[in-house]
């Protein structure tokens, strides 16, 4: 199943299974999320562990977020509804810093990466602080993608250093999905972030409001309804037009 979209060292290769039994033994799952795993993962696979050894990186530790190594989680999914779910409780369950690329049946992927640091209280292992999925797309599609997440292109010399890098070319790839162009020179990945963020935010907004006119049936609510709607699509559009 390996795609090496990223060009990484043979010597990292792997390709070692993942059995979902270690998940439903061990990770955070409540019923509901058993029964996804058992119905909507067709095989999971560690596809290459980048280790200090074999790509001469420094690891990186401040006390709460350890950043020794680079797992690729490679997951063939039958069905696409909650793979965002999928993801989650992969970065929950396996502690260690993870790039996720999730298949579906049909040649789209999504991409998953997310910042975790270990749990100050001792009530969970793994606290999720930042993530990032982009948005499903056509594998043939990810050619100025794949030509940017060039292992060899990367410079800097730590396991955190490399970890930042790839997410924030993530969230170019969720930029590009939206302004169909993919960016990463000149930008500003902070502000690009909190770009976003605010788009997502819009974008759930609208789709509340959609859903509220949808069961409305006073006139006059629906027309308020209707004319929030309107400014938020505005909004959205200037937030997008940030973007580019």
């Amino acid at each position: 199943m390996s795609n090496n979209l990223f060009d990484f060292p043979a010597s990292c290769f792997v390709e070692q299974r993942i059995a979902k039994a270690l998940f439903a033994d061990n990770g955070p799952l409540t019923p509901a999320d058993r029964r996804t795993f058992k119905n909507e993962i067709e095989e999971a696979v560690c596809a290459y562990v980048l280790k200090p050894d074999n790509v001469f990186l420094n690891p990186w530790s401040d006390g709460e977020h350890e950043y020794d190594s680079l797992a690729v989680i490679e997951i063939s999914l039958r069905k696409t509804g909650k793979a965002e779910r999928i993801a989650e409780l992969f970065h929950r369950t396996m502690p260690y810093p993870l790039l996720l690329m999730l298949h579906d049946s049909e040649a789209n992927i999504m991409f998953s990466m997310a910042e975790k640091r270990i749990s100050r209280d001792g009530r969970e292992q793994v606290v999720l602080e930042r993530t990032v999925n982009t948005p499903w797309q056509p594998e043939s599609a990810l050619s100025e993608f794949i030509v940017e997440a060039d292992f060899a292109k990367f410079r800097k010399t730590t396991f955190r250093d490399l970890y930042l890098h790839y997410m924030n070319l993530l969230e170019a790839l969720c930029a590009a999905a939206v302004i169909g162009e993919l960016r990463t020179d000149g930008i500003d990945p902070d502000a690009r972030r909190k770009t976003l963020a605010q788009l997502h935010s819009l974008d759930l907004e609208l789709s509340s409001i959609r859903a509220k006119a949808k069961q409305e049936t006073e006139l006059p609510d629906l027309v308020e309804l209707n004319l929030k709607a309107k400014t938020i699509k505005l909004q959205i559009e200037q937030t997008i037009r940030s973007l580019s």
